[in-house]
């Protein structure tokens, strides 16, 4: 694995950890969150992926796309069990 492999795999992950977490303190600490307000989230990050006309870069894409995949996380398991939230154990 290169170095560049290394920084990439470990942004994703690091970004992908910390989104997870702060979905799930969001609803935490604010119980009226919804999945709606969620998909209006993963609906605003899809435009903000398309609209690279200034070029993020490699590091800022892959935040973006780690993003991106919590929130599609989050969403399908909350869809998928019945609208139940995953906890934070």
């Amino acid at each position: 694995m290169s170095q560049s492999d290394f920084f990439d795999n470990s942004t994703y992950g690091v970004t992908y950890r910390d989104e997870i977490v702060g979905i799930l303190r969001r609803k935490e600490n604010n119980p009226s969150c919804s999945l709606d307000d969620l998909e209006s989230v993963l609906d605003s990050l899809y435009i903000q992926e398309g609209n690279n006309w200034e070029g993020r870069g490699q590091v800022q894409d892959l935040i973006l796309s780690a993003t991106i995949s919590a929130y599609e996380h989050c969403i399908d398991f909350i869809k998928s069990n019945q609208g139940k939230w995953p906890c934070m154990e």
